[in-house]
């Protein structure tokens, strides 16, 4: 979903390496560096504010600053939507998801599937981890 298509959220979060890079500085989509490296998106379900700054609150509105952040995905909330609405299968997958909305790929909904994923991203042994 990055602007130039060249980076995924697990380009700098992935799973088997807990949710990081290792990277002092990840690069992102436009090849800048952020101020601070990548956190872990294990547990953040659990979080009470999001980012090293805490400047956000809920998952749904950090996902979304992530995709637009010229240091992260660069991308805007079009073409996200072209991107995936160009799927057969990310189409049918938002209309299953989303069932009863006209046009079920939406920059929101993408926002709620990215965070619902990261509610469930959680380490062994975590509280109320099934």
């Amino acid at each position: 979903m990055s602007r130039n298509h060249d980076l995924t959220c697990a380009s700098c979060h992935p799973l088997e390496a807990w949710g990081v890079d290792h990277r002092k500085l990840s690069r992102g989509s436009e090849g800048l560096e952020p101020p601070r490296n990548t956190l872990s998106v294990y547990n953040v379900a659990g979080y009470s504010t999001l980012l090293w700054d805490g400047r956000q609150n809920n998952l749904v509105d950090q996902a979304k600053e992530e995709l637009e952040a010229r240091s992260a995905m660069a991308s805007s909330p079009e073409g996200i939507e072209a991107a995936l609405r160009s799927s057969r299968g990310y189409r049918q997958a938002f209309a299953l998801a989303f069932p009863g909305q006209p046009q079920a790929v939406t920059f929101d909904n993408v926002a709620r599937a990215l965070a619902a994923f990261e509610a469930i991203v959680l380490e062994p042994g975590y509280p109320g981890k099934l």
